[in-house]
């Protein structure tokens, strides 16, 4: 079960920065959250829970910039 959680987190913290924004919100040292995303190291339920809030955002934010992006992509781009 962990392992589809794992993917969806690795996913949301390629972006840089996220990891650093992760442990901040976490409260963790970011040192904690590379172990996490190593595998070596399984967090307890209810930061699990905290950390499965925090993907949801991310993806949501993530998915908001694509839309963003395309529609000024879009604007700016003209036939010659």
């Amino acid at each position: 079960m962990f392992g589809a959680f794992l993917r969806q987190l690795k996913k949301a913290t390629k972006p840089r920065g996220s990891k650093t924004e992760l442990a901040k919100f976490l409260g963790v040292p970011l040192q904690r959250v590379y172990d996490w995303l190593s595998g070596s190291h399984i967090p307890g339920a209810e930061v699990t829970l905290r950390m499965q809030k925090w993907v949801q955002q991310a993806e949501k934010n993530q998915e908001k910039a694509l839309n963003g992006d395309r529609s000024t992509i879009k604007g700016k781009t003209r036939k010659r």
